[in-house]
This record gives structure tokens, sequence and C-alpha cells, in this order.
């Protein structure tokens, strides 16, 4: 709500003597404290949500193996590739399955693929921008963070599945980033944590897909 009062506050600070010295022009003074009190409207939601953002490295799939910090997990699936995509592209299962993220936004349509883009939000007020540099639906896709309010230089994720016949399928889920600041001193202390927490996101996946009911259709959104 606007605050009648806001004018008056910008008045009231001027300095003193200085109030008394512009009102000898009243046309003046009024087109003063009209701009300055225009400036202090809010700005637009999205431009709230770029302000706090900064760019991170932009990477393809060369920094899986170049990177110092990259994690990998193997999971065995009991749905087929294309089950398994249809999980991928529901926003909501990201947050069932994935305790990190608390919000999953697709900011590009359907069909996706390369180029495809989302915004995803973590505790604590995190927040990224992410762009799927790779898509190949049921077997590759990979998406790296364009911007967000991490201490990362880059960040990036991959996704490899490999039809195993029978209605099962393998992923080999790779994490890499390059972080900045004092993480660069502790993730190589905590890298052990990460990896346990990385590996219970895919068991949790594993009990998301068991939980489905999947009959040649594509998984209804968690309840």
């Amino acid at each position: 709500m606007r605050d009648p009062y806001r004018v008056h506050r910008i008045v009231a600070n001027d300095p003193p003597g200085l109030a008394c010295s512009r009102d000898s022009d009243p046309s003046k003074r009024a087109q003063r404290v009209s701009r300055r009190a225009v400036a202090l409207e809010p700005r637009p939601a999205h431009r709230f949500h770029m302000a706090g953002l900064h760019a991170y490295q932009r990477v393809d799939r060369s920094f899986f193996e170049t990177t110092r910090f990259s994690f990998n997990v193997e999971v065995e699936l009991d749905c087929s590739p294309d089950q398994l995509f249809a999980v991928f592209e529901d926003a909501h299962a990201w947050t069932v399955w994935a305790a990190a993220l608390k919000k999953v936004e697709w900011t590009s349509p359907k069909p996706f693929g390369p180029g495809a883009t989302r915004t995803v939000t973590l505790p604590g007020g995190r927040v990224a921008d992410e762009v799927f540099f790779a898509w190949e639906h049921g077997k590759h896709m990979a998406f790296y963070f364009e911007r967000g309010n991490m201490p990362l230089e880059a960040f990036a994720e991959n996704y490899d599945v490999t039809d195993l016949g029978n209605g099962r399928c393998k992923l080999l889920w790779t994490v890499a980033l390059i972080p900045t600041g004092a993480g660069k001193v502790l993730l190589p202390i905590s890298r052990p944590i990460m990896q346990w927490q990385l590996n219970g996101m895919m068991k949790s996946l594993q009990k998301y897909i068991a939980r489905q009911a999947f009959e040649g259709a594509a998984p209804a959104a968690a309840q």
C-alpha cells in the first residue's frame, strides 16, 4: 500500500535552512519533491528477481570431466526412459524427490529441448535460472546455472539414461561446480557429506518412481 506520508518524510529530511531557501520557488520545489518520491516507488516483481542475481560461467559437457569438483551417482529405476523423462518434465515432482528444491518453474514452453529454461528456488531464498544445453528425450539432458545468488562461479548437472529393457532404466547423474569464496575451502572438507546427500536424493527418486502407477502413461503428480 502506498505510504501517504512518503513525501512528507522526504521534505523533513532536507538539511536545516535548505527548506526555507527552496520555498522561494514553490513550483520547482513541487517538481523536485515529486521526482524524489517517484524514485522510491517499488520496482516490478520481476526486477526484484533479477536484481540480486549474478551471471555464472556458461559450460558444455566437457565441464563435467575437467572441473575439480564433480560428483557421480548411478541408480537403476523401475521405469522406462520415457517414463523417467515424464518425471523430469513434471515441475512438482522435482520438489518431492529432490529435497533441496522448494520450487521449480519451467520458463519455456513444451516440448522441451536444447535451450529450455527454468527457475529453481532453494532454501534460504537461494534462486537460480537454468538453461538446458542438451536434451535428447529418453537418453540425455544437461543444464547449467545461467545466473543466481549463490557463491558459485559455475554449476551444472548431467543426466545420462540407459534403457535396460523390461520397463527399467539406469540413470547416471553428474553434478559439477566451481565454488567461490569460503566454498573453495569448505567444499573439499564437506565433499563426503555432499556425496551422501546426492546419494540420498537418488534413493528418494527410486522411491518416488516406485510409487507411480506406470502403465504406459506419464506419472501423476505427487499429492
